[in-house]
């Protein structure tokens, strides 16, 4: 068939782009399968209605989806499908590609074989993708509830400091308002010595002015009897008063003294902070590959785990059996001296809150006969039971 062809030029590379020979504004875009002719997307859907094409472009654009569009286009050569399925290199291969790369090689061309062959290797990496799915979702959860715990514990801890602080503040609060009472009890008995005596000087002061008074007056009336009254009278007066002692009471002595903040024994009133970072070691094992346990401990043939890191540190939970019991360690180097608490879990897959758990030992023994009763919840469906140990150690 005669294509109209449209040049572009450039400065150094000249491209040709096919169009439409019935649109010839529109360039080509698909090919009929029906009629082996390069169309446009105008003629698709008039002209060849209802053909079967082979999308030349982007298969993903809008218009394609109003054709009807084959999509087993070969990746190499895009006016052929892939028609042949190669036995021996399990790929969907076109004539072509056949002819160049698979010549010789064992293949079928009957395509609901070639569907049945391909759908039989999708569908357990279906399966497979969709349990890493449920995987990573149950991953995902658990990391949000550990998130929202962490939330939580944090929210929970603030409010206990800010709690004891308030509480230190009150104390000392108090012990504040207990020294200024002290203080204003010293300076009160002070002040009352003091006014009583202020209140004595100045009856003695009025006395004695007012029998001044009363001898200017007898010096100037100029009588005798008068002035012999009150040189009598001011000779006692004087008498008293030259015999009072004049010795000035002071204030009771107050000296405070600013104490010095210790932020040390400050922290430790309100205290004591410890960081502590939590890692999981996992294990799943077949039941019927965990090996049996020997008289001596030494005997056991182990069923390992997976070896995990936790900073500079390995570790890899094994397990054994033998039957009656199913023995389970977590192999690592364990400092105690940092760690907070160390749980063992028997994950229960039916009931979460029906899970084993065990504190404070990194060796432990669980009923064989209850893992192994499907009824219990500790199987998954492909015999496999689930071990953790969760280790809590101080943040350095």
């Amino acid at each position: 068939m005669a294509e109209v062809c449209e040049t572009l030029q450039f400065p150094s590379t000249v491209i040709t782009k096919p169009m439409c020979p019935v649109h010839k504004d529109q360039p080509v875009g698909y090919f009929c399968q029906n009629c082996f002719q390069s169309v446009c997307f105008g003629c698709a859907t008039t002209t060849h209605e209802g053909h079967e094409f082979l999308d030349l472009g982007d298969e993903s654009k809008p218009e394609s989806q109003r054709l009807k569009i084959n999509k087993d286009k070969c990746t190499v050569h895009k006016y052929v499908t892939m028609n042949y399925y190669c036995e021996r290199c399990s790929v969907p291969v076109c004539a072509d590609c056949f002819i160049v790369g698979h010549n010789g090689h064992p293949y079928s061309e009957n395509k609901q074989k070639i569907i049945g062959k391909l759908s039989e290797r999708l569908r357990p990496l279906n399966e497979d993708l969709k349990k890493e799915i449920s995987k990573l979702e149950n991953y995902h959860d658990s990391l949000k509830v550990n998130v929202d715990e962490t939330e939580k514990n944090i929210e929970e801890i603030s409010n206990r400091i800010d709690e004891q602080v308030q509480k230190i503040c009150r104390e000392v609060e108090n012990q504040g308002e207990k020294m200024k009472k002290r203080m204003r009890k010293g300076l009160d008995e002070g002040k009352g010595k003091l006014d009583k005596q202020k209140n004595e000087t100045l009856n003695i002061i009025k006395c004695l002015k007012s029998n001044v008074k009363y001898n200017d007056e007898a010096l100037q009336d100029r009588y005798i009897k008068p002035l012999s009254v009150q040189i009598t009278e001011s000779e006692k007066q004087k008498q008293e008063s030259s015999s009072r002692k004049l010795d000035v009471l002071t204030l009771t002595d107050i000296l405070f003294k600013i104490g010095n903040i210790n932020e040390v024994q400050l922290s430790q009133m309100i205290g004591s902070l410890n960081i502590i970072n939590i890692a999981t070691i996992s294990g799943s094992f077949f039941v019927n590959t965990i090996g049996p346990a020997g008289w001596l401990k030494r005997n056991n043939k182990w069923k390992k785990g997976p070896v995990q890191t936790i900073g500079d540190l390995t570790y890899y939970i094994q397990v054994c059996t033998d039957k009656s019991n199913l023995f389970v360690e977590l192999v690592g180097l364990i400092r105690w001296n940092q760690i907070h608490q160390l749980k063992f879990k028997m994950v229960n897959i039916k009931d979460k809150q029906a899970t084993i758990i065990e504190k404070g030992s990194n060796e432990n023994t669980v009923n064989w006969y209850e893992l192994t009763n499907r009824d219990n919840g500790f199987l998954d469906k492909q015999n496999k039971i689930s071990i953790e140990y969760e280790i809590q150690f101080y943040k350095e």
